[in-house]
């Protein structure tokens, strides 16, 4: 399901048809290991789509996964890619 996001991690249409995806099939928590390993690997290299990743990611821990503190932490490194 998600091999495209980890060959093309900077295509939104991409990410976005994944995240439609992950809600049909109610598979929040792997989209979200999936995105911040995407974010993991671009940080290096592209600050500003790593910043982008982990901003989707904060929504989604926030929005979906109703985890608080790893939205926050996610956020956090929004502001440091700032």
């Amino acid at each position: 399901m998600v091999e495209p996001v980890e060959r093309l991690p900077g295509d939104d249409s991409v990410r976005r048809d994944i995240a439609e995806l992950a809600d049909i099939l109610d598979s929040h928590a792997d989209w979200a290991g999936k995105l911040r390993a995407a974010e993991d690997r671009v940080s290096g290299y592209d600050p500003q789509l790593a910043r982008d990743l982990a901003w989707e990611l904060g929504v989604l821990s926030d929005e979906r996964l109703k985890r608080p503190a790893d939205a926050e932490a996610a956020w956090q490194r929004v502001l440091s890619r700032d």
